[in-house]
Order: C-alpha cells, then sequence, then structure tokens
C-alpha cells in the first residue's frame, strides 16, 4: 500500500509540475507576441510620420503633432533596431 501512494504522488507530483511548466510557456509566448505586435504597430506609426513630414504634406508641423497629444493615442520613436526610444 505504502508503495501505491508514493507512486501515486508522483504521478500528481509530475502532472502539477507539467502544467505549471506548459502555463508558464504559455504565457512566455504570448507576451512576446505582444511585443512583436506592439513593436510592428510602433514602427508602421513612426513610418507614417515619416512619410508625412518628408512629403511636406502638412503646412503645420506643430499644429499637427500637437494635435497627437490632445488624442487617445501617444507618439513613440524607434530606432532602426526595434527598440523604443522615446
Amino acid at each position: 500500500m505504502k508503495m501505491k501512494n508514493k507512486l501515486m504522488l508522483s504521478i500528481l507530483s509530475t502532472i502539477i509540475f507539467s502544467l505549471a511548466l506548459i502555463t508558464a510557456l504559455y504565457m512566455t509566448i504570448i507576451n512576446y507576441q505582444n511585443e512583436e505586435n506592439t513593436k510592428r504597430s510602433l514602427k508602421e506609426n513612426n513610418e507614417l510620420v515619416a512619410n508625412i513630414l518628408k512629403t511636406g504634406s502638412v503646412s503645420n508641423v506643430d499644429l499637427y503633432f500637437k494635435s497627437f497629444y490632445k488624442s487617445n493615442f501617444r507618439l513613440s520613436l524607434i530606432n532602426e533596431e526595434g527598440r523604443v526610444i522615446h
């Protein structure tokens, strides 16, 4: 009977450890995907603003960027390596 209890305890602890490991791995993957999506969105927004500034399609640049501060989204700068500068 003692051996059976030890075996059951071993199986149960293995299952719990496996579930904890799978959950941690899943959370890591989801976090990484969210980070990559955010980087991609910020990079696309930066490219859009850079193109607007290059083409000169905005007559008053200061007024254009001040309107961003009143809106619900923020302006971020990303370098070529994909790191957020500001």
